[in-house]
Formats: C-alpha cells, sequence, structure tokens
C-alpha cells in the first residue's frame, strides 16, 4: 500500500457498448453510486479494438485525477497500457463486467456497482507490479502455444452470447487440432527448458477463480512460467482437471519455474496472448515491470 492521497473526484470511466443492456445496467448504477459520493465521472465508450488505450492516454488531458476500467481483462489490460503510453500515474479502479474478471479477484475487488463505487470513492492505493511480453505490458499472464491459439480463433459473436463456454468450446477444438509444436525457453538465470505450451503468470489465478500459479503476486518483481512438458488432447485433458481441482502445482507434465526475464523461441509468428487477447507473435522476450500502477483497492 502507499500513502493516503486525496480521493478521485473526476474519474474518467471506459465502458465497451457491447457489453450488453444488463452490464449497461450495472455501469449506470455505478456511476449513479459515485455521484452520491460527491465525484463527477466522465463516461467515454470504446468503438473499437485499441481504442481504450487512446481513451487512457489521454485522460490526463480530459481533467480525470482517476481511469475506471467498466469492463473486462482485456479492456484492462487496453487501459495499462495507455497509462504507461503517456507516463503518467493517476490511480486505476475497477468494475468487473467481463467474461472472467480474473484481475479483480486477484485483487480481491467487488463486482457490486455500488461496493466497487465505494472502492474507488475511498481512494486506497496500491502500487502493483507487471509483466512485459515484447513491450507490451500484461496484468495477469501471456500465453504460447495452446491457450494462444484458442484466444487467437476464438469466435467473439460467440462468445458475447455463452461467454465462458465459448471458451470451453473453442478449447476442446483446438485440442483436436492444434499441432503442438516444441517451444525452447531461457531465463535470465540461465535455465533452458523445452515444453509443448507456456503460460507466464503474473498473478495465480487463470480463467477465472482457478489457481494456475501459486506464488506468483502483483507484490512480486518476477514471473512464474508454467511449462506444458506435453501436448495433445489427453494431455489438455488431464491439465485441465489439475486447473479446476485446485491440483496445478501437483501435476505430472508441468514445471513452475520463478524467473526475472525470459525468452521463448518457437515456430515464426506464432500468437502470444495476453490477458485474454493477442498482443504479440513470437519470438518472445519476457520481462516484469516492478510497482509499474496504482491500482484502487479496499
Amino acid at each position: 500500500m502507499i500513502p493516503d492521497s486525496a480521493p478521485p473526484r473526476r474519474p474518467l470511466v471506459i465502458f465497451n457498448p457491447t457489453a450488453g443492456s444488463r452490464r449497461r445496467r450495472r455501469l449506470e448504477a455505478f456511476l449513479a453510486a459515485l455521484r452520491a459520493g460527491g465525484a463527477e465521472p466522465i463516461l467515454r465508450e470504446t468503438t473499437g479494438v485499441g481504442h481504450a488505450r487512446r481513451l487512457a492516454f489521454g485522460a490526463e488531458s480530459e481533467g480525470a485525477d482517476a481511469l475506471v476500467v467498466a469492463g473486462g481483462d482485456g479492456t484492462i489490460n487496453e487501459a495499462i497500457n495507455g497509462l504507461l503510453d503517456a507516463g503518467r500515474c493517476i490511480p486505476l479502479g475497477l468494475l468487473p463486467l467481463g467474461t472472467a474478471n480474473v484481475l479483480a479477484g486477484e485483487l480481491s475487488l467487488p463486482r457490486d456497482p455500488a461496493k466497487a463505487a465505494a472502492v474507488v470513492l475511498a481512494g486506497k492505493r496500491r502500487r502493483v507490479a507487471l509483466g512485459e511480453a515484447n513491450g507490451r505490458a500484461f496484468a495477469l499472464m501471456a500465453g504460447v502455444g495452446f491457450d494462444a491459439a484458442v484466444v487467437a480463433n476464438l469466435d467473439l459473436a460467440l462468445k458475447r452470447r455463452l461467454r465462458q463456454g465459448a471458451y470451453a468450446l473453442e478449447t476442446l477444438r483446438q485440442a483436436l487440432s492444434f499441432d503442438f509444436p516444441q517451444y525452447s525457453v531461457a531465463t535470465a538465470e540461465g535455465d533452458s527448458f523445452r515444453a509443448r505450451s507456456v503460460i507466464a503468470c503474473k498473478a495465480a489465478r487463470y480463467g477465472g477463480p482457478f489457481k494456475l500459479a501459486r506464488g506468483a503476486s502483483h507484490d512480486r518483481p518476477t514471473l512464474t512460467l508454467a511449462l506444458f512438458e506435453k501436448g495433445g488432447p489427453l494431455a489438455v485433458l488431464r491439465f485441465g482437471l489439475a486447473l479446476v481441482t485446485g491440483r496445478m502445482h501437483r501435476c505430472r507434465g508441468v514445471r513452475l519455474v520463478e524467473t526475472t526475464a525470459a525468452e521463448i523461441s518457437g515456430p515464426a509468428d506464432q500468437p502470444v496472448q495476453g490477458d485474454g487477447d493477442l498482443i504479440a507473435r513470437l519470438p518472445l522476450r519476457l520481462g516484469v515491470r516492478p510497482e509499474a500502477i496504482e491500482v484502487l483497492v479496499r
């Protein structure tokens, strides 16, 4: 935590208007609670990919003293990178409206609009470290291989209708079609590994409440690499069961490695997913930005 500072009174709120009527009702309740608490929120709605990043970059020029993302982890990722692009330090608040809301769960932030507004109005700040993939910051994870293939091929219209069900369907499809090439991993500590998929974790959770990398934390200047040494449908099934039952740290064929930086090579130009969106291509350079941003927390 950092010393108390003046609570935000003019937060810029970024919202994706394609999120649906139910989420808009939650947004309106959140804005009403902010106003009732004495704040004057500025609402800005996104129009497409990359717009949240541009809005975050220009937040202070609009007189904002905080940035709030009313959305999911992908929109949060864009906003974080916009703040970093601007080189500014206004705090980030969250109203979780996405499919998984992993960052909100990791930081124990409420989903209820009134409670989320109370967190923003209280102004309590926590500095968090971020991961970095080829220069692009990520708050949760960056994946190479199988999970990147799932993200790259996900039907976005189906995602809007089925939410996590769309991921389950695409996971099944990729388990049967992905060729699971081999990747080479070299860490800053001088260790070398080979794996069929790699997920670099800045947070313990993955895909919702499930624990993938115990010990990964936004308070630590390190990443935890989850190295999946086997490929194929049976391996995907085994790893998936280990994830949902909380036994990934004991799962045969999974190696967890803590590092400050790493390089990953494999088939050229393969996609890299970060926080649930495509953010880079192989080859990949991973690192950490210690205490990169301030987040409004309880």
